[in-house]
């Protein structure tokens, strides 16, 4: 994405309809893996509140 900015700013450079596209989709991607308020995992919890036994032992 800057190396558009600046070769617009620079060099005077028209950037393409695909590398507007792919800027827009670089930012939107940052910005919802970004986002604070996204809803926590659901992460199933036994009774006892204890992990589950595949994640305790990985080694299996």
């Amino acid at each position: 994405m800057l190396a558009v900015l600046l070769g617009a700013a620079v060099l005077g450079e028209r950037p393409a309809f695909s590398q507007l596209a792919g800027c827009v989709l670089v930012v939107g991607a940052v910005w919802l893996t970004g986002r604070r308020d996204a809803p926590p995992r659901d992460v199933p919890e036994t009774a006892t509140g204890a992990e589950p036994e595949a994640a305790a032992s990985p080694g299996r």
